[in-house]
């Protein structure tokens, strides 16, 4: 969480707003896992390309949950 962002009763707020959270899973076959969480899709779509890198090394598949 940034230095600007606080949370309160699970929702993140920064300076501007309440943000969407980017939750990213790591899928293989019938099992996911939870590898980052990112309170800005911009930062997510950054990561994103390492992330699947990431993934295919495990010969797995990256999803994600958005909310609030």
């Amino acid at each position: 969480m940034t230095k600007n962002a606080k949370q309160d009763n699970g929702r993140i707020y920064t300076r501007f707003g309440n943000v969407m959270e980017v939750t990213v899973y790591m899928e293989h076959g019938s099992c996911a896992t939870e590898l980052a969480k990112f309170i800005d899709e911009e930062t997510y779509m950054a990561c994103l390309p390492a992330l699947e890198a990431f993934a295919e090394k495990y010969r797995s598949t990256i999803t994600e949950s958005l909310g609030e």
